[in-house]
């Protein structure tokens, strides 16, 4: 089930000058560690929480490797909203439940050890959400 809005991404060409928009024009601040590197995706990625914790927050998303999907949709469609992300309880169940319901789903996936937060994640097909790119996440206990 889902249980709310985890986070919304953005995607852009120069991490750095676009985490300095949000924390020096929006007064927000980027959660701990920062902007991390994570090469088995090929991006780099900074979080900064708007609400409560670290949920309900704005990722900024800056590819890294010219050949990953990140950089392919950089390219097509510019700077901007690349997706937005759901909580779930049980991201194995919920790709189950949509594929039932006639939804593509890519099967669910741990992130690499280089996020900064321990997660299973699933992505829907842009096809079957109106063109929408959603991730649903299950946060996971981080060893």
């Amino acid at each position: 089930m889902m249980k709310k809005l985890d986070h919304v991404s953005i995607l852009v060409h120069d991490i750095e000058k676009a985490l300095a928009l949000f924390t020096t024009v929006f007064g927000l601040r980027a959660w701990r560690p920062g902007v991390v590197s994570i090469p088995e995706e090929g991006i780099k990625s900074v979080i900064i929480p708007v609400g409560k914790g670290n949920l309900e927050s704005i990722e900024l998303l800056e590819p890294t490797d010219p050949e990953s999907r990140y950089a392919k949709h950089l390219q097509a469609h510019g700077e901007g909203l690349f997706h937005i992300s759901l909580l779930v309880d049980d991201v194995e169940a919920e790709v189950k439940s949509l594929r039932e319901k006639g939804i593509v789903v890519g099967d669910a996936y741990v992130l690499p050890p280089s996020f900064p937060v321990a997660a299973k994640i699933a992505w829907v097909d842009p096809k079957s959400a109106f063109g929408a790119t959603i991730e649903i996440v299950e946060f996971l206990p981080k060893e």
